[in-house]
């Protein structure tokens, strides 16, 4: 199962080392924190983002060497992520917790918790409550370089301990155990305006002094931290929590999270102390290097189909990254990148892995709890070097034999699915993260938009539930709508003068082009004719990095049924983040103009343009979509909004798309279709033809006229081949009121088939 992620943007230098015995090495989940070094010539190693002398870049460098962990493992930008390091000569560990796309600044109620573990590492010592927003009702106090966290916003507990018992005492802003010391507590607030709607990423950054021995973190030493990033409602508000330093039992357990039993219990007592010993990192420092291991890397993982050279994100390491795309008919080769973080050279055979698709959308990453199946294997095939990347030039790669999705018997809806990748090894080799999924792509603009699945597989429900409450909160960054672009001239980065809104590329090197033209004549290069000229002809492009490029995340989170008692805001429902997916996005051709985005499939939580809400029935599937728009002279604003939920669609014109498409298919042309450019400026701004909630295993396909990227209907076409040509629609088609059945011509029961006629009127859920 997914570990949580824990990494370092220290990059060790590569050397040749044979592969020696492993030595005892931390616990995976520990919390591995170095030296501060910063860079040369910095007159200080140590972060101070308190010092207004230093600018934004020499306080980041400070930050060189730490320690990384993010609160989900599918989709990048993260909405929680934390790092540490630590300077022996203070005996300060500095830390750093980041939230983005809040919704809303709420003084009282957006908290970091820290608790850490008395010397024997199996009970509380000490809580700490923040409150990073106390000062920031009027935002504008906390941005740019941010404010000093005042006293009052600082709140402290003790505990004591006798045998599992634990006692608190009350909240104070003194603190009572001088071994912990907080210093420089600091926030700083981002308003995100994109889109028409402006959330706010915020950071608590503090230093705390901790005890030591031998002049190291005292051994043993636990720690917890939890995030809460508060969402008020219409009628009563919920809270997100980030476990950013708790280590899960499996993606699925509640035993991070923090739950109040009754109205008056308070944060403290709210713990999840009953399993520590194996949920409660150790704060580590005395020996760093032994967190050290194999890290696989998110960005790394995809298929051999439609590949671009690039770098490995976050460094200059020239990379082949992989393609999001697995064709249906002719299939792909399945890649697992990831980086060799150890002193070691890495043998073939020494790494494995094992590759698992799920459908696009928002899965339960715990594959024995949704729809996740094994498609392939693969065994390391030559030597990583120590500090390498697996996949690059000259480096041992993990890719497995052809796999065909059309001939899987798998119920996949497109080209795009969700890709979980887990490692192992049975050499000894050690792993700093072994498995992560991915569900973050590339897109072409004017429109872009696919349907995803949620899918929650056997979760069990709360009690007293009879279906699961999930919660999608929308993000996108470097969206700005019409207002915004013409308001500044079209210089705001996302409008037609802000800059290049291409991804960079680079050319194949000569021994790259060597290389690549003997794996193809070889048949080792899982590519056509002209996927290979089109690979060698690739001439370098300046551009973004694709992290830097617009982007749009649905962050899935669904009610677990529990509630915990906030500041002001007693039994607050409190949700899981479990999933999310979503899209950078390029656009070139005619100057962007501002940018429109829609959600389909959705209910709005009171009047919020970046909450929504569904219910999901056990074992049941639900199809949602997002249409992101580029508004141009070629793509006009669409004339009347899309309903966020199913809305009206016009069946007729699906069925004229794809009786189109198998005209063209029956001509011999299906490569040729995809080509296809359609002109309508209205492009993308008909509600999509979303297949109504549906029993696993037992749903119609999606139409293919759902999934628009650039300015063409972009779906998996194979399926509109196997069907009877429709003749002449006719009638209307409307689901009684009772349930989600329609009448008519449909597939299976109480979804709506792709053969349906007329207008249908589909009851939102």
């Amino acid at each position: 199962m997914p570990r949580t992620r824990l990494s370092s943007t220290l990059l060790v230098p590569s050397f040749v080392a044979s592969l020696a015995a492993s030595t005892a090495v931390a616990a995976p989940n520990d919390v591995c924190v170095r030296q501060a070094q910063a860079v040369p010539g910095a007159a200080s190693k140590t972060p101070e983002w308190w010092n207004p002398g230093l600018s934004e870049s020499q306080h980041e460098v400070r930050w060189n060497g730490a320690t990384v962990r993010t609160d989900d493992d599918s989709a990048t930008p993260e909405l929680g992520r934390s790092r540490m390091i630590w300077d022996k000569s203070s005996r300060t560990v500095f830390f750093e917790l980041e939230v983005n796309g809040d919704p809303s600044v709420d003084a009282n109620q957006d908290l970091v918790l820290l608790s850490v573990a008395n010397a024997a590492g199996t009970a509380p010592e000490l809580f700490i409550s923040f409150q990073p927003l106390r000062g920031c009702t009027t935002v504008s106090n906390c941005t740019g370089n941010g404010a000093a966290l005042s006293t009052s916003a600082i709140r402290y507990s003790a505990a004591s301990a006798s045998g599992t018992s634990v006692t608190w005492g009350p909240l104070s802003g003194t603190n009572p155990n001088p071994a912990f010391t907080i210093d420089h507590p600091w926030v700083q607030v981002r308003p995100v305006t994109s889109g028409g709607t402006t959330t706010y990423n915020w950071t608590l950054r503090f230093a705390m002094q901790v005890p030591v021995e031998s002049g190291h973190v005292r051994p043993n030493l636990r720690i917890y931290g939890n995030a809460v990033m508060y969402m008020p409602g219409p009628t009563s508000g919920t809270a997100v929590e980030m476990p950013l330093l708790c280590n899960p039992s499996s993606p699925t357990s509640n035993d991070c999270l923090m739950f109040s039993s009754g109205s008056t219990s308070s944060l403290p007592e709210s713990l999840p102390t009953g399993n520590m010993g194996a949920t409660w990192p150790v704060l580590e420092s005395a020996n760093p290097s032994t967190c050290e291991g194999v890290e696989v890397l998110r960005p790394l993982l995809g298929s051999d189909y439609n590949t671009t050279m690039g770098v490995v994100p976050g460094t200059g390491v020239p990379y082949e990254l992989p393609g999001t795309k697995i064709p249906s008919i002719s299939g792909a080769r399945l890649r697992a990148g990831f980086h060799n973080d150890t002193d070691q050279v890495l043998q073939p055979g020494s790494v494995t892995a094992e590759f698992r698709i799920a459908n696009w959308g928002l899965q339960t990453s715990d594959w024995h709890n949704a729809t996740w199946s094994l498609v392939g294997t693969a065994e390391l095939n030559a030597p990583v070097s120590a500090g390498g990347y697996a996949g690059g030039l000259g480096e041992g790669r993990l890719q497995s034999d052809l796999w065909v999705p059309s001939s899987s018997e798998l119920a996949l809806e497109n080209t795009h699915q969700c890709m979980h990748v887990r490692l192992r090894s049975s050499t000894g080799v050690d792993f700093k993260v072994d498995s992560a999924f991915r569900n973050m792509d590339l897109v072409s603009a004017s429109v872009a938009r696919r349907p995803a699945v949620i899918d929650l597989g056997d979760r069990p429900l709360p009690k007293g539930k009879s279906a699961h409450e999930v919660y999608l909160l929308v993000r996108s960054e470097h969206m700005p709508d019409p207002g915004v672009c013409k308001a500044t001239k079209g210089r705001t980065y996302g409008c037609a003068k802000g800059g290049s809104l291409l991804a960079a590329r680079r050319a194949l090197t000569k021994k790259q082009r060597q290389q690549l033209s003997k794996d193809f004549k070889a048949g080792r290069a899982r590519m056509n004719e002209d996927q290979y000229k089109a690979l060698l002809a690739q001439k370098e492009r300046k551009g973004k990095k694709p992290e830097e490029l617009p982007y749009y995340v649905v962050h899935g989170m669904v009610d677990t049924g529990m509630r915990i008692n906030l500041p002001d805001a007693a039994q607050t429902p409190v949700l899981m983040r479990f999933s999310d997916y979503g899209y950078y996005v390029e656009h070139e051709g005619e100057p962007v103009e501002g940018w429109e985005s829609y959600v389909h499939g959705a209910e709005p939580v009171g009047s919020s343009d970046n909450l929504f809400k569904i219910s999901v029935k056990p074992k049941t599937l639900v199809s949602v979509a997002n249409t992101v728009r580029v508004l141009s002279k070629e793509t006009k604003a669409c004339k009347k909004r899309p309903k966020p939920q199913w809305g009206v669609y016009d069946t007729k014109k699906v069925e004229a798309i794809e009786a189109k498409i198998q005209a063209e298919v029956g001509k011999g042309k299906l490569d040729e279709v995809a080509k296809v450019r359609v002109t309508d400026d209205q492009l993308g701004c008909d509600p999509p033809p979303l297949r109504l909630p549906c029993k696993a295993g037992k749903c119609a396909e999606l139409s293919p006229a759902a999934t628009i990227e650039g300015n063409r209907f972009a779906g998996d076409w194979s399926a509109i081949t196997r069907r009877p040509a429709k003749k002449k629609p006719t009638g209307k088609v409307t689901p009684k009121p009772t349930g989600p059945k329609p009448t008519g011509k449909t597939g299976p029961a109480g979804k709506v088939g792709p053969r349906s006629t007329g207008r249908i009127r589909p009851k939102t859920p």
